[in-house]
């Protein structure tokens, strides 16, 4: 039988507070940890958060690292929410510790340099320490205080928000569906409006992982390129970009799709991208073997022009040379198996759109890399954690 410390305790329930507070799920706390080099699997989270498994020193570090929160805040019980007066107590209160601890690493620095006031140094660090001591006394009985003024309302206002969402948006794209079934596939590819020339359009790029495999027979194929169309039509009507905004160039194991300027880009990487993902993660779970397909999808912003051919432009350069990055190509192979889209974008598209909207496109699930691809270094952006 397991001996658990209050210690133990403690930290096993703020590593489960700190990965609800992000919204992770074992699963994805296991894979943050292992890329850090711990090897942990979402059984180890649950170990650790049950108290059954005591954390090395290193994989406390991570845990703060990936939580972003100070170390010390692992060792701290869970604190209660606050009525608007404690909060703001709280508040002043958090803030006065930080100064104090503030001009305690300053009293700290100058001990070190300052030698011969060491007796003077280390009283007023004591008193310091007695009053960041009391400071934290006080706030922990204004946590206290407010321990049963939990209001839970909000929560359950986001999650009826949620469903009501995810239900306008089923109905929308089964509406649009039955509208448009088959003008995906049958309509010719059209040269972009006028008013698209010269201004800076989406261009969405998709690519089928190991379409042309031998394993793969001829009905597969043509199964899989239906399943890709229908995920595509899908997301489009759930993100509300109308037909008339966007146009396709098939490209076999793959669509181009350029989309007019005037559909913001935030809305291209959410909804529509994070649509194209939950969609392809339904299709996968009813799908029969062989016709199962992992996505590649790229997104580059610049200007279009039209050409008797289709539409051309550097970005289309650019978006081609994006999903063939080999960094790309690695990080979705060596990802979990249920993944089934791996996103990439550029560095200008990343600062430009999904920094500066970090609730909704989430920038902290993105990682750097260097895209080369026929003798072009970018610099680009990754997520593998949409579906």
């Amino acid at each position: 039988m397991t001996i658990r410390s209050p210690i133990d305790e403690v930290i096993a329930q703020s590593v489960r507070r700190h990965r609800e507070r992000l919204d992770l799920s074992q699963a994805e706390l296991a894979r943050k940890m292992s890329a850090q080099g711990h090897g942990w699997h979402p059984m180890t989270v649950n170990r650790c958060e049950e108290g059954d498994r005591p954390l090395r020193v290193s994989e406390a570090a991570a845990l703060a690292g990936i939580f972003d929160i100070p170390l010390s805040k692992l060792l701290e019980p869970p604190a209660p929410p606050a009525n608007e007066e404690a909060l703001r107590r709280l508040s002043l209160l958090q803030q006065h510790i930080g100064d104090l601890e503030a001009q305690r690493a300053r009293i700290a620095e100058e001990r070190q340099v300052l030698a011969v006031r060491t007796a003077e140094e280390e009283h007023r660090a004591r008193l310091m320490e007695e009053r960041v001591a009391i400071a934290m006394e006080e706030a922990r009985e204004a946590e206290i205080k407010t321990a049963q003024l939990k209001d839970r309302s909000e929560i359950v206002a986001h999650e009826l928000t949620r469903i009501s969402a995810e239900l306008e948006a089923a109905r929308a794209a089964w509406s649009y569906e039955m509208e448009n079934s088959l003008a995906l596939r049958s309509r010719p590819v059209t040269f972009a409006p006028d008013t698209w020339t010269a201004q800076n359009c989406s261009v969405l790029l998709t690519d089928v992982v190991g379409f042309g495999a031998p394993t793969h027979t001829a009905q597969d194929r043509k199964i899989i390129r239906d399943g890709m169309y229908q995920i595509v039509r899908r997301a489009f009507a759930a993100a509300s970009i109308s037909r008339e905004d966007y146009l396709l160039e098939d490209r076999g194991d793959g669509i181009l799709i350029v989309i007019s300027p005037d559909v913001p880009t935030k809305q291209i990487v959410h909804p529509l991208v994070t649509r194209i993902a939950a969609e392809l993660s339904r299709y996968n779970a009813d799908a029969e073997d062989g016709t199962r397909f992992k996505l590649r999808v790229a997104l580059q912003v610049g200007p279009v022009e039209p050409d008797p051919e289709g539409v051309n432009g550097h970005v289309i350069v650019d978006a081609s040379r994006l999903i063939e990055a080999s960094a790309f190509k690695q990080g979705l192979a060596q990802a979990p198996p249920e993944t089934c889209v791996g996103f990439i974008t550029s560095d200008y598209v990343y600062d430009s759109v999904i920094k500066q909207h970090p609730r909704q496109l989430e920038p902290y699930k993105y990682q750097k890399i260097t895209a080369r691809a026929k003798g072009r270094r970018l610099t680009a952006w990754v997520n593998f954690g949409l579906g």
